[in-house]
């Protein structure tokens, strides 16, 4: 039986989105890709995909996060308790790359531990 292909979406477009899109390419290729794009820019993310080779549609946060699996915040530690929230909404997995975004979000992070949400912060 085949494996699921992991839909993943990122949030956040710029040197760190890049970077964290070529490596799902590269290191996930065939478990998983992604799903769509979203930077407070639409151009900025046009051009990240083509520069990392990133084939997937730029769109607004709530239909990203509609079309992903897991959802990939590259973007700002701000824009952490945002994607938080739609992602507990959404019942959608999340890693935070703007760790320091989690600092204000005790309540948000109990309630995605509630729902089963994996928040998950690389060190």
């Amino acid at each position: 039986m085949k494996a699921k292909v992991l839909k993943f979406g990122l949030v956040g477009c710029g040197a760190m989105g890049g970077i964290v899109a070529r490596h799902l390419l590269t290191r996930w290729k065939g478990r998983a890709r992604w799903a769509a794009l979203c930077d407070v820019s639409a151009q900025k993310a046009a051009e990240m995909a083509i520069q990392a080779k990133v084939s997937a549609p730029v769109m607004e946060l709530s239909r990203l996060i509609a079309a992903s699996d897991w959802i990939v915040e590259a973007a700002s530690a701000a824009a952490v308790p945002e994607i938080l929230r739609q992602c507990i909404a959404r019942k959608k997995n999340l890693l935070v790359m703007s760790s320091g975004g989690l600092l204000s979000c005790t309540i948000l992070l109990r309630r995605a531990a509630k729902a089963g949400i994996r928040v998950v912060v690389p060190s």
